[in-house]
């Protein structure tokens, strides 16, 4: 193996016979400087060309590199020395059979190189190994992969714990005369025996049986176990194990019939110098199926719950990941409970693939959750993390380089709905807007300016009030469900949804059905939907009261509060609703200044009372000494309530607190 720069990173032991030299020292040597080759023969060393030359040691040898330009840092692609002869430059003894059995082995050897390539397709990469080996090289040949190559699980270890489940992946045998079961040798291969052959495999060891009858001849289970895995006309085979570092990638199976001349040890050498650029296509496989699950299985458990349910949404969720070969991108949706029953929706596309894509998105779904905290509207909430993606790139800038590879930016759509006000507050980053199905049926995209996308800078984002009627389903999405179909994707996504509400009422199965109609099989693009159905809160589950900014109010407050609460048959909550409407409007009347006023919410089991004044200052709770006579208000409300904070308004802010049914 060699890297861009055609320096030996690794060598196999048959080099290290044909130069006379340990591999740990040829490892770090420019591959050219093991050849004694003329100045003016140098050029012939290009990559991908190939040529006869003569080692250090004065050995005949044919010459080829074979570098991905494309490939990353490491192991870059291979460099072979095939020896055709043990002539010396006085004394050349190469017979017409000897070379001739040489050159079509190096002939062999460039078609399997010259055609493997660097595919990530392990079946095409199996197919074109054996169908160079047979019928030129073998009669019959089959390449067994393991199951891992292809789900991207830890690749079955080389020496220890059971042997890996393996996949019949390709198989070849000459037309005619070549007799084998193929289902039975299937089933055998789920169930190899733990035998001293396989034992060797397993230590990575190319194996070469001249004459097999002695092992497959009688009953015993390794007899049995190569009766099925080998036609029966087989005399001599040749068994070879795909490997690297990590593990087991399969084994290369070969035989001939008894008519053929039976493989000998240069074709044994011949196999052993296929192997490593086998092993490295499909370890390339392995990598790329690895990284793909990864990415997925990330992706995944960064994504809310599919479907929940609260006082003031239903909500139901599909992610469909794009085909392994385009990659994972960085689609995400996402549910975000706030304050008085208001539901924050959103839903966002990362611009790129990979696991970079996937951590950025998690990132930003992360940064969007903190920001909701604060309360904010969509607009601000998009400013805010418009400056995240900027200061992530700043980031990757002063490193001298760019903090997610392939990652260029982000749409996002941040939408609040308040079941109180019956409305949807939203505004967009370059993202498309949202599709909403009135309880009439009638379907509309919502009028809302896209905005640009996150990470540009220097530009506002415009915010957009709905009214959305209880009963109705708001479709958020990413572009990938409209796939290449930009002009007719749209109406076909309505048409789709449309038919999908009037089938079945359950939003989880509303959202595969709608992905699945919209999506091919092998979608080229991450895609995501997130259905909404809106609730409201009746007028009779809410109460408002305006209070004078006096003291004197205080009692009253409790007495609104106990009162409205034996209205509703909720006196278990009396006793805490009661201090904190105490502490609360205590609070607004000595801190605050101008109107007052006091809410009472309930729904879900859930009492949430509100106070809001028109002062900006943010409540702090801060833990009071012993001989403090006040500072202990919030810290008391924190000891009672399920959860609180405060918002900013246009005129003051509010101050609530969430309150579920005490224990005892």
């Amino acid at each position: 193996m060699v890297d861009r720069s055609a320096t030996i990173v690794f060598a196999t032991e048959a080099l290290e016979s044909l130069l006379g030299y340990p591999a740990e020292e040829l490892l770090g040597q420019p591959f050219g400087s093991i050849l004694a080759v003329p100045e003016e023969g140098e050029g012939l060393l290009s990559r991908g060309g190939n040529t006869c030359a003569r080692t250090n040691t004065d050995r005949l040898v044919d010459v080829s590199i074979d570098v991905s330009e494309s490939a990353g840092a490491g192991a870059a692609g291979f460099a072979k020395l095939l020896e055709i002869s043990g002539a010396t430059h006085d004394e050349p003894v190469i017979t017409d059979l000897e070379e001739q059995l040489a050159r079509d082995r190096i002939e062999l050897l460039h078609t399997i190189m010259g055609s493997l390539g660097y595919s990530l397709d392990a079946e095409q990469t199996c197919d074109v190994v054996v169908s160079a080996l047979v019928p030129d090289f073998a009669d019959f040949a089959a390449l067994d992969v393991s199951i891992a190559v292809f789900t991207g699980d830890p690749l079955p270890s080389l020496k220890y714990g059971p042997w890996p489940v393996r996949n019949r992946t390709a198989a070849a045998r000459a037309a005619a005369g070549i007799h084998i079961d193929v289902e039975a040798r299937e089933r055998a291969l789920s169930n190899t025996p733990q035998t001293p052959r396989t034992h060797r495999l397993r230590m990575g060891e190319a194996m070469l049986t001249t004459d097999v009858r002695p092992v497959v001849e009688g009953s015993t289970v390794q007899a049995r176990f190569f009766q099925t895995i080998y036609p029966r006309e087989t005399r001599s085979a040749i068994v070879a194990p795909l490997f690297v570092k990590d593990g087991l990638l399969g084994v290369l199976n070969m035989s001939r019939r008894a008519e053929a001349v039976p493989f000998d040890e240069d074709d044994l050498k011949l196999v052993q110098d296929i192997l490593p650029k086998v092993s490295l296509n499909l370890n390339n496989v392995w990598r790329y199926a690895h990284e793909y699950r990864t990415a997925l299985s990330l992706q995944q458990s960064l994504l809310p719950r599919t479907f929940t349910t609260t006082p003031s949404s239903e909500v139901g969720g599909t992610y469909v990941a794009a085909d392994p070969g385009s990659g994972i991108s960085g689609d995400w949706y996402d549910a975000i409970p706030l304050s008085s029953f208001r539901t924050a929706f959103v839903v966002g596309d990362v611009v790129g693939h990979g696991l970079s894509a996937t951590a950025m998105m998690g990132r930003l779904r992360t940064a969007v959750q903190s920001i909701a905290d604060l309360d904010l509207d969509p607009e601000e909430v998009l400013s805010r993390l418009d400056e995240f993606v900027q200061r992530i790139a700043d980031e990757g800038g002063a490193a001298g380089e760019r903090a997610f590879d392939g990652v260029t930016g982000s749409t996002c759509l941040y939408a609040v709905y308040d079941p109180v006000r019956r409305s949807c507050l939203m505004a967009s980053a370059g993202h498309p807007p949202p599709l909403v199905i009135g309880p009439d049926g009638a379907a509309r995209f919502m009028d809302l300016d896209p905005g640009p996308p996150l990470g540009v800078g220097g530009m506002p984002f415009e915010i957009a009030e709905v009214d959305v009627p209880p009963g109705s389903v708001i479709a958020f999405y990413t572009d990938g469900l409209m796939g290449r179909d930009v002009s007719g994707g749209p109406e076909r996504f309505r048409s789709e949804l449309e038919r999908a509400l009037s089938t079945s009422a359950h939003l989880q199965e509303i959202s595969r059905d709608v992905v699945a109609a919209m999506l091919p099989s092998t979608p080229e693009d991450d895609a995501a939907l997130l259905l909404v159905r809106t609730k409201a809160l009746p007028p009779s589950d809410t109460a408002r009261w305006s209070l004078a900014t006096d003291e004197s109010v205080v009692a009253r407050a409790r007495s609104l509060v106990s009162g409205q609460l034996s209205s509703w048959g909720m006196d278990e909550f009396v006793f805490t609703a009661e201090i904190v409407a105490s502490e609360l409007v205590t609070n607004a009347i000595r801190h605050a200044s101008g109107a007052i006023e006091m809410s009472l919410l309930h729904g879900d089991g859930v009492v949430v009372c509100e106070v809001s004044d028109e002062s900006n200052t943010q409540p702090r709770m801060r833990r009071a000494r012993s001989t403090d006579e006040n500072g202990r208000g919030l810290f008391i409300i924190a000891q009672v309530a399920k959860r609180w904070g405060s918002r900013y308004g246009r005129n003051g802010k509010t101050i609530w607190v969430e309150l579920v049914k005490p224990a005892f």
